[in-house]
Parts: C-alpha cells; sequence; structure tokens
C-alpha cells in the first residue's frame, strides 16, 4: 500500500472519528473540543513490526544461529499473520451480513409504525392517543427505532474502521512474507545448490541449532555466567 493510501485511510479515519464525537451525549460541548483537538495525533503512523526489528530483534543470531531457522520461525509468524488477516475478512463479511438483516428490520419497524399511527389517527373523541394502549405501542416502536437506527449507526462505524485495521495486518504479514524471501535468497547465494524450499532440511537445521546454543550455554558456564533451569538440563555431562 502506498503512502498516499495510507494517508487516505487515515484521513477517512480521523473524519469518522470526528463523527462519533460530534454524536456523544455523555459528554458536553467543551469536552468535545478537547477530543476534537486529540484528532490531529491521528495522523501519527501505527507501529507495526518492520523487517529491521524482525531481523535484529525476534530472529536474533542468538536465537536462530542458522539462516536456514531463521526462515522456519519467520514462515511460522507469517502463517499466523496469514490466519489472522483471512479470519478478520470473514468476520468482516458476516457483520456485513448482520447489518444487511438489521437494515431490512428497521424498514419493517418503521412500515409497522406507519401502520399503527394509520389506524390510530385520532378522527374520534377520546382521551389523546398518547394516553391509551395504542399511543403507548406507537412510543414503544419509536424509541425501538431510535435504538435500533443508533446500533445501526455504530455498526457502520466498525465496518468503516475494519478497512484501516486490515491495511495494518497485511502490512505485519508483508513484513514477515519478505523477511523470508530475502533470507532464502541469502541461503542461496551461500550454497548454489539449493534452488527451491525442497532443499533446506529444516529438522536437520533444528538439532544443528540446538547443538549451537548448547554449546554458547557451556561457554557461558564455563564464564561463570548463571543458567536457567532448562539450560542447565542441556549443559549437563
Amino acid at each position: 500500500m502506498s503512502e498516499k493510501e495510507t494517508n487516505i485511510i487515515t484521513k477517512e479515519s480521523a473524519e469518522l472519528d470526528q463523527k462519533k464525537i460530534d454524536d456523544m451525549i455523555l459528554i458536553d460541548d467543551e469536552q468535545k473540543v478537547i477530543m476534537r483537538q486529540a484528532l490531529k495525533f491521528q495522523v501519527i503512523p501505527y507501529f507495526p513490526i518492520n523487517k529491521k526489528f524482525i531481523k535484529s530483534y525476534i530472529l536474533n543470531d542468538n536465537e536462530y544461529p542458522s539462516t536456514e531457522g531463521k526462515i522456519s520461525q519467520a514462515a511460522t509468524e507469517m502463517k499466523s499473520r496469514l490466519g489472522n488477516l483471512i479470519n478478520m475478512n470473514y468476520d468482516h463479511v458476516v457483520q456485513l451480513m448482520d447489518y444487511e438483516i438489521a437494515v431490512t428490520e428497521l424498514d419493517d419497524l418503521k412500515d409497522e409504525l406507519d401502520i399503527l399511527k394509520s389506524v390510530n389517527a385520532e378522527t374520534f373523541e377520546g382521551p389523546p392517543l398518547a394516553d391509551t394502549v395504542d399511543g403507548r405501542k406507537i412510543r414503544r416502536q419509536e424509541i425501538t427505532i431510535k435504538k435500533k437506527d443508533l446500533d445501526l449507526q455504530m455498526r457502520r462505524y466498525r465496518l468503516a474502521g475494519a478497512k484501516n485495521g486490515a491495511n495494518q495486518a497485511y502490512r505485519e504479514f508483508l513484513n514477515w512474507k519478505e523477511t523470508i524471501e530475502e533470507y532464502i535468497e541469502e541461503v542461496k547465494k551461500a550454497d548454489p545448490t539449493v534452488t527451491t524450499l525442497e532443499d533446506l532440511d529444516f529438522d536437520a537445521v533444528r538439532c544443528a541449532e540446538m547443538e549451537v546454543k548448547v554449546k554458547r550455554w557451556k561457554e557461558a558456564q564455563t564464564r561463570g555466567q548463571e543458567l536457567t533451569p532448562s539450560q542447565k538440563v542441556f549443559t549437563e555431562e
């Protein structure tokens, strides 16, 4: 996603929050002014896990001594993000369907209200409609419609914000994917016999990485460094 597209989504998100603030009834107008002022900070970008952070801190050499080990872990992380995106999209589709159903339900409520009002038109002598059973039915129906309409409004807010959340999640997924691709190129350069993923023996790599870690733990123990209980298990002769 380009920077221009990101800015558009950020602007749309700020406009949406502006509408939410305008519709609030729990706070007064002065408080709303303060909240609107805070919207200027919407331009501060979301802090995703970028490739530099992934390589320097998550897939560090101490935890993953080999490039193949880094590829394996990165693939696990990427699959997790991919699954999250798929589930996010599924939830969004279901929410869209629920929204469409709710819209038709609201239309039905409005039609029912129109019928109630037309049937109980005050064309006769008697108590005011508001004091009758049918009058109270009409009032309840009007409140129900307002409640339903407010619910739909909040659903629209959530649906509109889903795109922004999906794009943020996609950026993290993409960073893990590109990290895998970059590490694979490193392996290919170091070993020309590696041309596909099938050429990598991940089981052997995992064992080799553990041997390197155990060697490091023993060296650290020799220097007097305190090891964790799990590390001591592997360093005992």
